[in-house]
């Protein structure tokens, strides 16, 4: 993947800034900038076609004569650096943002075929125990009642899924979990065997934004982030590739 060069947004001068949600924040806002005695200060200037123009605002020029100027390139971020992290300043990341929405998976589920359609896909929604836990204390926070358990909201969830949304199937990655953690064990038993440069310390993570902003931030940390899959994307194996032939599916249509 080509990455958008050297491009960080500290080491620039533009105008726009980026919400403080951006994951390349700008490190000071509105703070002068602090000069050397008899430096020469700059300033800005817009033309009529948009173009931006640096411009020498030190020493007196005769009447008439024009200042030194000089144009400014355009600062540009490509998709390569958005983590969808909803900062984004174009309508580009906007878009892709939405394309990773819930918004996206309603419409999936409202135009999926009915199943006797060859082309119908059986849709699978799979739920981290994190979630359940938060559910689970929100409930119990909310009732007067005996705290709820994890497994009755895991019920209540897969009720709501299947007989509301729409989904077949709906599942706990508890158990996708437990492969990954030993995976992980495995491979870091491998790497401390083998030794070398780039094998310890091992750096895992369950969250793709994690791992997506090292590779387009930190790239010296690759080489020491598990190889292993994520519960999400163990989960994800299963279901397409061994619960889909129990049902009879290719993975395209899981």
């Amino acid at each position: 993947m080509a990455f958008s060069g050297a491009l960080t947004l500290t080491d620039l001068n533009d105008f726009i800034t980026p919400s403080q949600a951006c994951i390349k924040p700008v490190e000071q806002t509105n703070k002068p900038e602090e000069k050397e005695p008899g430096a020469a200060s700059t300033e800005i200037q817009v033309d009529s076609t948009g173009a931006y123009y640096e411009i020498s605002a030190s020493g007196a020029k005769p009447a008439g004569q024009p200042q030194p100027q000089k144009k400014l390139e355009t600062a540009q971020i490509s998709l390569n650096d958005c983590l969808a992290c909803s900062g984004c300043i174009t309508s580009a990341e906007s878009v892709l943002i939405t394309l990773q929405s819930h918004t996206e998976v309603l419409n999936f589920l409202s135009q999926n075929p009915p199943r006797s359609d060859s082309s119908h896909k059986v849709p699978v929604i799979s739920i981290a125990p994190q979630s359940l836990a938060s559910l689970a204390a929100s409930i119990s926070s909310t009732s007067s009642s005996a705290p709820v358990t994890l497994r009755r909201v895991l019920r209540r969830v897969q009720t709501f899924c299947k007989s509301v949304l729409g989904f077949e199937h709906a599942y706990d990655t508890t158990f996708a979990r437990h492969i990954s953690l030993l995976e992980h064990a495995q491979e870091f038993r491998e790497r401390k065997a083998a030794g070398g440069t780039g094998s310890l310390p091992m750096l895992a993570s369950a969250c793709p934004g994690w791992v997506c902003y090292a590779e387009k931030t930190h790239s010296e940390m690759l080489p020491f982030i598990s190889r292993t899959k994520s519960p999400q994307q163990v989960m994800g194996t299963l279901v397409k590739e061994w619960l889909g032939t129990q049902w009879g599916k290719t993975y395209v249509f899981v």
